[in-house]
């Protein structure tokens, strides 16, 4: 096992995991993200929230109606469902991405943060279908995703980056075209690189 073989099992421990990424993000990359998700997403008590890519569930109790966190790590699933404050109206899955349990028209909204640079662009493509599919009519998808950064003095940003589990980190010019090929756009509201630093996230919307 490599020396990033034995760091990348130590983050599979969820309260590990948890605790690097907040280091990483200069304890403030959850409390930027969840903002910009209350700003962009405002989905109604009765409504259906599809969370892919999970994790331990850390924007889960952001959604006070019906809430199903999908991920494959099932560490990260019961960290998730064990968490104070869930309610019967929150679940956690374990699904493939290109294998849903999910019917067609299920979700009045899908949340995906940080899941893309993981994954190669042909399952981007699938992923991003499947989205598509599970919304009802006048649903809206929610993608925010880390790009790699744009300033070459961003000295922690693309330290980040060579330490990212991710194998297919993008630039903005790189991500663009995936998105916009399956109809999702730029929001209105983004996440300036001034506020994410060193982190830059972009924020895509598609509405059905």
């Amino acid at each position: 096992m490599t020396g990033l073989s034995k760091i990348y099992s130590i983050l599979d421990a969820p309260a590990v995991h948890n605790t690097v990424q907040k280091f990483l993000s200069l304890g403030k990359g959850t409390e930027l993200m969840s903002s910009a998700i209350r700003k962009v997403m405002q989905p109604k008590d009765d409504e259906w929230v599809l969370d892919m890519g999970c994790g331990t569930g850390r924007y889960a109790s952001l959604f006070q109606c019906h809430y199903v966190g999908v991920d494959l790590n099932e560490k990260f699933l019961r960290f998730g469902a064990e968490q104070k404050g869930m309610t019967g109206t929150h679940s956690f899955v374990r699904a493939d991405i290109e294998h849903w349990a999910f019917a067609d028209q299920t979700f009045d909204h899908v949340l995906c943060v940080g899941v893309l640079h993981h994954l190669p662009a042909a399952l981007v493509a699938v992923l991003l279908e499947n989205f598509k599919k599970v919304l009802k009519k006048g649903g809206k998808a929610c993608i925010l995703e880390p790009i790699y950064p744009q300033n070459r003095w961003n000295i922690p940003g693309h330290i980040l980056f060579a330490l990212d589990r991710g194998e297919f980190t993008r630039t903005k010019a790189q991500l663009d075209p995936l998105l916009r090929a399956q109809s999702y756009l730029d929001s209105a509201y983004q996440i300036s690189a001034g506020e994410s630093f060193p982190t830059e996230i972009w924020i895509y919307e598609y509405r059905s």
